[in-house]
């Protein structure tokens, strides 16, 4: 009785595990960048110019190339707002 009762706790480990791990939904090469995608490719650049550089970027068009191949446009109906004193982003109306 003990041998089938560790039997059935091991299958309902294993059964309970299945499917754990890592996510298989990456993104094709073709699909077209959000603008969540967007700001957050943004705020990674404007990182890892503060870490290069040792300050963050004037503006946003000292990022692209070496840090952003190209500034993306702001979602529809809003803008930028970006403080070089902080390095924080947002999208604005």
């Amino acid at each position: 009785m003990k041998a089938i009762y560790s039997l059935f706790v091991a299958i309902m480990v294993v059964a309970s595990l299945t499917g754990c791990g890592k996510s298989e939904t990456t993104k094709s090469p073709d699909a077209v960048p959000t603008p969540m995608d967007n700001l957050m490719a943004l705020k990674s650049a404007i990182q890892a110019f503060n870490t290069k550089e040792g300050h963050f970027p004037k503006t946003l068009d000292e990022l692209a190339p070496k840090y952003i191949a190209k500034i993306p446009d702001a979602p529809a109906g809003f803008r930028y707002a970006y403080d070089p004193a902080t390095g924080e982003l947002k999208a604005a109306r």
